[in-house]
């Protein structure tokens, strides 16, 4: 968000209001409580949080877009679970659960 705010040419005005903090580790509570006036994270780690209102993206040119991996390692202790977990979060028709949790489709994998 540091870099963000410097492309915005806003860094020096906000340094004083930002409180610089990871929405898993008391970030989004402080939004939730009313300690913090706004809070930017991503989705998947606010979607649950009570007392919060996902109000949507950051736009484009400034939007970070994370994209996630996964896959079941040959030295696995359960490779069954680890391969039906990937399955299920690859699956088409799991997309509901995947948005409903804050992850969304990537827009474009081929952005330089």
């Amino acid at each position: 968000m540091g870099k963000v705010m410097e492309q915005l040419g806003i860094a020096d005005a906000m340094a004083k209001k930002v409180i610089f903090k990871p929405a898993l580790d008391g970030g989004a509570q402080l939004v939730a409580t009313g300690q913090a006036e706004i809070g930017i994270y991503p989705a998947s780690e606010v979607a649950g949080v009570k007392g919060l209102t996902v109000v949507g993206p950051l736009p484009a040119d400034i939007n970070l877009e994370i994209v996630y991996g996964a896959a079941a390692t040959t030295d696995s202790t359960a490779p069954n679970a680890t391969s039906a977990f990937v399955k299920f979060m690859a699956a088409s028709e799991n997309r509901p659960v995947r948005k409903e949790s804050g992850f969304k489709p990537p827009t474009n994998l081929n952005a330089d």
